[in-house]
């Protein structure tokens, strides 16, 4: 999102991080802006009985840590972890601000990107209240779709999250997400290629 040179500028510096790694815990104070070279990331929380709810999968070029930042939060509310070997671009928070201040595209980039985070949000807020689980599936696969791969012909967006992965966002069990798929595999709402979702 923030081109590479300009975060040089602004004094940005790439930090590699391990499958396992936290990039930042709940409950410890804010002090950088994250973007995402290469390699993916998790956010997420636990309940008190140790059930874990992803809020976010992120992937390169992602930005993370601006809310906390702009919102001027006291502590991170969520986890954040590497699911795969990563390298991120880590920008203080001063600076960050300071090229915000300067670049007023850029800025507008991230309240647009804040945008799509809150509309998420709400959607599955929505999803977990009210809707049955093939409606919560769909509705979360077609947002990754049109939204974050910004991807239109049918069939042709190939979803790499897992099962787990799914229910985990969607607070089902994985039992329950393994018969919603092939419910709407049967009406034709997405297809199964090579053990991937398509649609």
């Amino acid at each position: 999102m923030i081109p590479k040179e300009l975060l040089s500028q602004y004094q940005g510096k790439k930090v590699r991080y391990s499958k396992g790694d936290y990039v930042f815990k709940i409950h410890t104070k804010p002090h950088f802006f994250f973007q995402i070279d290469s390699g993916e990331l998790k956010i997420y929380n636990v309940n008190s009985e140790g059930k874990e709810f992803i809020q976010s999968i992120f992937s390169t070029n992602r930005i993370l840590g601006e809310a906390a930042i702009l919102g001027e939060f006291m502590t991170y509310p969520t986890n954040c972890i590497a699911l795969t070997e990563a390298i991120l671009w880590q920008l203080s928070k001063k600076n960050f601000l300071m090229l915000l201040n300067n670049h007023p595209k850029i800025h507008f980039l991230i309240s647009k990107n804040l945008a799509y985070h809150f509309y998420y949000k709400s959607m599955i807020a929505k999803e977990v209240s009210f809707e049955n689980p093939e409606h919560r599936i769909i509705t979360l696969l077609l947002y990754l779709k049109h939204f974050i791969y910004n991807s239109q012909e049918p069939f042709e967006y190939c979803v790499e999250l897992n099962r787990q992965d799914i229910a985990n966002l969607t607070g089902l069990r994985v039992e329950t997400v393994i018969r919603s798929v092939k419910k709407l595999e049967a009406n034709n709402r997405l297809i199964i290629r090579n053990h991937k979702i398509h649609l």
